[in-house]
C-alpha cells in the first residue's frame, strides 16, 4: 500500500491529502560517491569538471599561478549532509547534520586528481565545517594533497583566526558565510543564532587570513524596517572599507523569496501574499520555480512600506556603503584586474574577470554608477539631497524596461498613498518560527494535519 512507502503525497478515497512521512536518513558512512563515468557517457564533462579560472576565487589567489598548477581543473565534493542551524527563510533539505568519514572526502579528491588531472576542488555543503573535530582532520589530510580548494556555507560563529589561518594554510583560498544581515533585530528574526558581533569577527578574521568572501546579505525580512536596513548598511560599511577594491565586487544582496517549509513562507500563506486558494498558491510557486535570486520581480514584500520604497533599500545601500569606500580611498580610481591575474605574464580575461567587474555573486554591480566622480559628487553637501533621489530613479527606470508603465503607475500610486494603506507587517520580532506557531490555528481537516511536517520543514 501506498501509506507504507515513506516519502510519499497523495489523495485518497475521500480527497483528502495523505502524507506518508519522511524516510530515515541514510546513515554518513553508508553515503555512495557519485560514479563520474556515468557523465563520461551521458552528458558533457566539462559542465562538471571545469577551468578553475571561471571562477573569480581562484583567479585572484596568486597559488593559483604556479607553475605546477597550469592545467589543473575543478570539480565540487560534498563533505557533508545538512546543517545545525534552522534559518526561518531557508529550506533545507535534511533535518540534522552528518559528516562523511574524512577517508572517504579524501579518497574521492585523489580519486578526480588521478583520472582527472583536478587540482582545484570546490566544496558545495550546505554548511561546512560545522563539525570541529572533523574539520581539524580534514585541514590536516588536504596539506599533503596540495589542492587549492573553497568552502560555503559556512556558519560565522564557527571560524577564529587560528582556523582560518590554517585553513588558509592548507589550501584554502575563499570562505563564503550566511551574515545575511547587519541588524541584530533580523538576526533574532532569522533565527540565525549568531550575533552581529560574530558576523564582524568572521569578516574582519576571513580578510586578515587572506582569504576571499563575498558578503551575503538577505533584505526585506517580515520586521525589516528603514532603521534594520541603517544598522545593514553601517556593518556592511565596516567590514568593506579595508578591501582593495570596490565593495559592490564583494556584496551580494538580494531580497527574501517565500520557499514552502520555511516560517516566511507561512508568513505568506497567513498574510495572503500567496494568494487566497490552493490555486494561487500553486501560480506562485510556478513563478518563482526556476528564477534567478535577483530577480526582484518574483519577490513578495512582507514589510510595511510599498514596492518601491522597499526595492531602492538595495541601491541605497549599494551607494552608501561605494561612497563609503571612496572616501576612505581619498576618491581614487582602483586597478580592474587584480595583481594575481597579472602574475607569470598571464592576463586573466575570462568569464570570471567579467563576474567580477559587474560585481559580487547575482551580478550586483548594475545596482550603482561606478564612476568615484558619481559617489564623490552626491556624497557633496550641496548634491547630498540627490543622495535620496537616485535610489528610486534608478528602481523606476529598471521596472520601467522591464515591467512597463502599467505596472509601474501602479508602484508610483502604491508609494504616494501607501502611509494611509498600511501593509501587514510583524510587529512581533521572536524567531519567525515561534511567533508563527503562536499564531497558526490548528489543522482543522486531515488535508491539514497531513500537511503539517511540510509546512514545518526539515
Amino acid at each position: 500500500m501506498l501509506s507504507q512507502i515513506k516519502g510519499l503525497a497523495y489523495l485518497d478515497e475521500d480527497q483528502e491529502v495523505v502524507f506518508t512521512g519522511y524516510d530515515i536518513a541514510i546513515p554518513a558512512a553508508e553515503f555512495v560517491d557519485p560514479d563520474w563515468t556515468i557523465l563520461e557517457r551521458y552528458t558533457r564533462l566539462e559542465n562538471f569538471i571545469t577551468d578553475p579560472l571561471a571562477r573569480y576565487d581562484f583567479a585572484q589567489d596568486p597559488r593559483t599561478y604556479e607553475p605546477h598548477r597550469r592545467g589543473k581543473k575543478a570539480a565540487t565534493v560534498v563533505t557533508a549532509k545538512g546543517c545545525v542551524a534552522r534559518c526561518t527563510f531557508c529550506h533545507r533539505w535534511d533535518r540534522g547534520y552528518r559528516h562523511w568519514p574524512v577517508d572517504q572526502i579524501v579518497s574521492k579528491i585523489e580519486n578526480l586528481a588521478d583520472r582527472y588531472d583536478v587540482g582545484f576542488i570546490q566544496f558545495g555543503d550546505e554548511n561546512f565545517g560545522s563539525d570541529r573535530r572533523k574539520l581539524d582532520e580534514l585541514i590536516e589530510r588536504l596539506r599533503p594533497l596540495d589542492i587549492l580548494y573553497q568552502v560555503g556555507g559556512v556558519r560565522c560563529r564557527s571560524v577564529d583566526p587560528d582556523l582560518l589561518r590554517r585553513l588558509h594554510d592548507s589550501g584554502c583560498v575563499a570562505m563564503y558565510y550566511g551574515m545575511e544581515s547587519g541588524s541584530p533585530r533580523v538576526l533574532e528574526i532569522m533565527e540565525k543564532n549568531t550575533s552581529l558581533q560574530q558576523n564582524i569577527d568572521a569578516a574582519l578574521w576571513t580578510h586578515e587570513a587572506g582569504l576571499y568572501t563575498i558578503y551575503q546579505m538577505v533584505l526585506g525580512m517580515p520586521g525589516e524596517d528603514h532603521g534594520t536596513i541603517a544598522e545593514t548598511t553601517d556593518f556592511l560599511k565596516r567590514v568593506t572599507e579595508f578591501l582593495p577594491e570596490e565593495p559592490r565586487k564583494r556584496m551580494s544582496i538580494n531580497y527574501i523569496q517565500a520557499l514552502p517549509g520555511t516560517p516566511v513562507y507561512e508568513f505568506a500563506r497567513q498574510k495572503g501574499l500567496v494568494g487566497s486558494n490552493l490555486d494561487d498558491e500553486e501560480r506562485y510557486l510556478i513563478s518563482v520555480s526556476d528564477v534567478s535570486a535577483d530577480d526582484d520581480a518574483k519577490v513578495l514584500n512582507f514589510t510595511q512600506y510599498d514596492y518601491l520604497t522597499v526595492q531602492a533599500w538595495r541601491p541605497k545601500i549599494v551607494f552608501d556603503v561605494e561612497a563609503n569606500w571612496h572616501r576612505k580611498h581619498n576618491w581614487k580610481p582602483v586597478a580592474k584586474i587584480p595583481e594575481a591575474a597579472l602574475l607569470n605574464d598571464q592576463l586573466v580575461e575570462t568569464e570570471a574577470e567579467e563576474d567580477y567587474s559587474r560585481g559580487g555573486y547575482f551580478n550586483l554591480g548594475h545596482a550603482v554608477i561606478h564612476h568615484p566622480l558619481f559617489f564623490r559628487a552626491l556624497s557633496s553637501p550641496i548634491f547630498y539631497p540627490l543622495r535620496t533621489i537616485y535610489p528610486m530613479a534608478f528602481v523606476l527606470a529598471k521596472d520601467m524596461r522591464k515591467l512597463g508603465k502599467r505596472q509601474v503607475l501602479g508602484y508610483l500610486w502604491e508609494h504616494l498613498s501607501h502611509k494611509l494603506l498600511k501593509r501587514p507587517t510583524l510587529g512581533d520580532f521572536r524567531s519567525l518560527r515561534k511567533v508563527m506557531e503562536d499564531s497558526t490555528a490548528p489543522p482543522a481537516t486531515k488535508s491539514a494535519q497531513s500537511m503539517l511536517p511540510m509546512r514545518r520543514g526539515r
